[in-house]
């Protein structure tokens, strides 16, 4: 007999003698492969492996991206260019400035993502209260009627009282909230980015007393100018002239947020008081893309900067550890408010309360 054939009639009884134990322990196997896993894809434990040099830094496991559309790939600084009529708006700009040097202006983040302040209903979604400038200004729409709704009544405001709602560009987690005026006596004046969908343009129409399409850097009303759209992407950044100075204002910033960043401070004569707003094209990005988008924004050198909506939590890390004294806590329900008088920072009001919406998705 060969050592092949011995070799062969070896190999079934190998199989009868382990079969059992390998039925043993594979469910066991298993679960511990299901474990391991697990928290290999949790953000917190992938950081810290990166950091100790036990696995490489990439993908890992986050909630669902916040925002419905996926982001294009953001532009060079060079498409978005001054001749859109940045420069014919720089005067007008400057003469809101000094108008405002006495009028006080407070944010107030209706609807976002935790942190969650002053008992509001965090969830996925963007809106906030403009109020200043004689008016009461609504800055998207949320994404759900009912806690909108909520919010706005919990902090003390009413729908009644907004005149305008300006959208910054139509995902539903920005717009599916402005059902909340169906009720309202008097309907807002709603401005939204030309280059939308049109028929989402015609869902806003039942909510408002007219729709006005912004295809250009604009001056809004006193004191609030947005950057108009750009190119790549249908969605508006605002500029608000307050008695600090110029704050940008964008809620995803899907077209670059440092961008939009450059284009409202050329039209607020080079320097901005404030940024605030999220960052959607770095949502499950590396760690390391993140710290390069940082190190940008950084470079713009903003006086303070709030991230909010789709900036993540190690994103708004970076910035709260790199700037502690620039960077603002902020998150639904929060208050910002821009003092008059001497230059001051931004006054940040209200308890943390993180309340998550537990009702219907």
């Amino acid at each position: 007999m060969g050592n092949q054939e011995r070799e062969m009639r070896r190999a079934p009884s190998r199989g009868r003698r382990f079969g059992p134990v390998v039925r043993l322990l594979a469910p066991a196997l298993a679960a511990v492969a299901a474990g391991v896993v697990v928290l290999l894809v949790r953000p917190d434990v992938h950081r810290l492996l990166v950091a100790v040099g036990l696995v490489a830094e990439g993908r890992h496991a986050t909630p669902a991206p916040v925002c419905d559309d996926p982001p294009p790939s953001p532009p060079e600084p060079a498409t978005w260019t001054p001749e859109a009529g940045i420069d014919g708006l720089t005067a007008d700009f400057a003469a809101d400035l000094l108008d405002a040097r006495d009028s006080p202006v407070t944010i107030t983040i209706l609807y976002d993502l935790p942190p969650a302040f002053n008992h509001v209903h965090d969830d996925n979604g963007f809106a906030a209260l403009i109020e200043g400038y004689g008016a009461a200004v609504m800055f998207d729409a949320g994404r759900r009627p009912d806690i909108l709704a909520k919010n706005v009544a919990t902090l003390g405001k009413s729908l009644d009282d907004i005149g305008v709602v300006i959208v910054s560009h139509t995902s539903d987690d920005h717009v599916r909230g402005i059902h909340a005026f169906k009720s309202v006596a008097k309907r807002p004046i709603i401005y939204a980015p030309s280059g939308s969908d049109p028929d989402q343009i015609r869902a806003l129409e039942p909510y408002g007393a007219e729709v006005r399409l912004i295809s250009r850097p604009t001056r809004l009303m006193p004191g609030i100018f947005t950057t108009g759209p750009p190119p790549a992407y249908p969605e508006l950044g605002l500029v608000l002239a307050t008695a600090q100075g110029a704050v940008h204002f964008v809620s995803c910033g899907h077209a670059s947020r440092v961008t939009f960043m450059r284009h409202a401070a050329r039209l607020a004569g080079g320097v901005l008081y404030l940024d605030l707003g999220g960052f959607c094209a770095l949502w499950d990005a590396p760690l390391s893309r993140k710290r390069n988008a940082w190190a940008r924004v950084k470079g713009e050198d903003p006086g303070f900067i709030g991230y909010l909506h789709c900036a993540q939590p190690d994103l708004r890390a970076l910035a709260a550890n790199d700037w502690p004294d620039r960077c603002l806590d902020i998150g639904a329900g929060a208050i910002i408010r821009i003092p008059t008088g001497p230059p001051a920072p931004p006054v940040v009001g209200g308890e943390k309360t993180d309340i998550h919406w537990k009702g219907e998705a």
